[in-house]
């Protein structure tokens, strides 16, 4: 559930429309991705936009309650950005964590091509 809005109509009315428990998905720019109404594709060049900016404006706005990431990120760049979370971070590997997006409700891709900048957010209530 949301609690700010994002300036980006697509992806501001899907993040509107999660409801308890649903998973969104950050994804880098190498994330095979499913054939879905649930992709938002966001990249434009290769690094643009970054994970990190689009990870900041999404928890920022969304109503986390936990999330999941690669045991292959532990210890590399991308393991830095989500160490802020105040929600359990799980860790699964990768090849799990690809399966998993068949699940998501929506799948946001970034122009991120850091190794394992991939997670799994599950929403939360603000109350």
């Amino acid at each position: 559930m949301l609690k700010r809005r994002i300036l980006n109509p697509e992806l501001n009315r899907r993040l509107s429309l999660l409801g308890h428990t649903d998973l969104t998905f950050l994804v880098d720019a190498g994330m095979p991705l499913p054939v879905s109404d649930a992709v938002v594709d966001l990249t434009l060049v290769a690094g643009i936009p970054r994970f990190v900016d689009v990870y900041a404006a999404v928890t920022e706005a969304l109503q986390i309650e936990g999330a999941t990431v690669a045991q292959e990120a532990r210890g590399g760049a991308a393991e830095q950005w989500w160490s802020d979370l105040a929600c359990p971070v799980q860790e699964v590997p990768h090849e799990e964590l690809k399966t998993m997006l068949a699940r998501a409700k929506l799948i946001v891709r970034t122009g991120e091509c850091t190794p394992y900048a991939n997670i799994a957010l599950r929403s939360g209530v603000p109350f």
